[in-house]
């Protein structure tokens, strides 16, 4: 069973948001400091960490309504893996910007950065495991797991 066409186009999109979130932020890291870009950039860092909660919100909120397809055959540990990944990326999709909310809010680099900064790093890891977990369903074990959320 696939998941309804809307979810994968949540699921991309936030993708392509994630994108632009960390190399927007490596892009202004690479300005002399005080450039006029950084300005633009540091904007529409902040639009799309609020696309990301909207469309994390909505992610929740399909899932609760609509429920998911049941899981791929597999073991009870990649069961348990596959769930604490997307739980844990779920709760930083909401606390992610309310860090950068806090870190925005903050006078100079304090906590709320740090806090914004180590949760950037977190995120990146679960996305490599996501990443690295969807190319070992599609080339290893060769299931369907991946053209779920592909085709939709």
């Amino acid at each position: 069973m696939s998941w309804p066409f809307l979810d994968p186009a949540l699921h991309w999109g936030m993708a392509l948001l994630f994108c632009w979130q960390f190399g927007s932020r490596w892009w202004a890291s690479t300005l002399p400091e005080a450039h006029p870009l950084q300005f633009h950039l540091s904007g529409l860092h902040s639009v799309s960490g609020y696309l990301i909660l909207v469309f994390a919100a909505w992610r929740v909120i399909r899932r609760l309504w609509n429920g998911r397809p049941p899981l791929p055959p597999g073991s009870v540990l990649e069961r348990t893996l596959a769930v604490g990944v997307h739980w844990s990326l779920y709760v930083l999709m909401f606390a992610q910007p309310v860090t950068g909310i806090w870190a925005a809010r903050e006078i100079s680099d304090g906590p709320g950065h740090d806090v914004h900064a180590i949760g950037s790093w977190i995120i990146l890891a679960l996305i490599a495991a996501h990443m690295t977990a969807a190319l070992w369903h599609q080339f290893v074990k060769r299931d369907a797991t991946l053209g779920r959320m592909i085709l939709g």
